[in-house]
């Protein structure tokens, strides 16, 4: 058996609290998924974030709201 099984039981846990979905928050760098960009401030916290369109980027300083996570990285509209 692997020494991971030991140390991480269990399922493999979304790094996304409950809390931020809803959340509106300050872009800090362009969000735009073409580019594969996209950036915001959640607190003290930096996430990694993308539009929830191909179609809709985000400028830095616009405040978007969160609506979902994927992993590590928040899903954000207008």
């Amino acid at each position: 058996m692997s020494i991971f099984k030991h140390l991480l039981p269990g399922k493999k846990k979304s790094a996304c609290r409950d809390n931020i979905v809803g959340a509106r928050v300050k872009v800090v760098e362009p969000i735009d998924n073409a580019a594969g960009s996209g950036e915001v401030r959640v607190g003290t916290e930096l996430w990694a974030a993308r539009s929830v369109t191909d179609e809709v980027t985000f400028s830095v300083g616009e405040t978007v709201q969160v609506v979902a996570c994927e992993g590590v990285r928040l899903v954000c509209r207008k």
